[in-house]
């Protein structure tokens, strides 16, 4: 049976717990080795994060990135995650970007989730819905 490339992740992440700190470059390459011989050679770009994700699975811990015009929620960033963390019942793993388009507001990603409450994101929606067609009442 071929293993997914998250399965190997998670064996890396197993694997490098019980190993010595100078043994854990000959498991990473090993593991890049692996996903190469069952051709899964697409998935070495994004191996690293699946890595990171098994590792955060294994701690019970959730990666949540945060995206705003300015890269820094400040206080309200550390409520945010307060909140996270008493609502998902886990470690929150916090990182917070900039991206000037945004405007103003958020952007939460978490995993596969993302949480949009941009102004970006509502400027386009406002823009979407005036452009479509009114419908014609009798």
């Amino acid at each position: 049976m071929k293993p997914t490339p998250g399965q190997i992740a998670q064996a890396l992440v197993e694997l490098c717990r019980e190993l010595p700190p100078d043994e854990v470059g000959n498991a990473c390459d090993g593991s890049l080795s692996l996903l190469e011989t069952h051709g899964l050679s697409h998935a070495l770009r994004t191996f690293p994060r699946l890595v990171r994700h098994a590792a955060l699975a294994r701690e019970n811990a959730v990666p949540v990135t945060m995206t705003s015009p300015t890269g820094s929620l400040g206080a309200a960033g550390q409520t945010l995650v307060s909140t996270l963390e008493r609502t998902l019942a886990r470690i929150v793993e916090w990182e917070e970007t900039a991206d000037a388009g945004l405007i103003g507001g958020v952007v939460l990603r978490s995993a596969d989730d993302r949480f949009d409450a941009s102004l970006r994101s509502a400027l386009d929606q406002l823009a979407l819905s005036l452009t479509q067609p009114l419908p014609l009442r009798p």
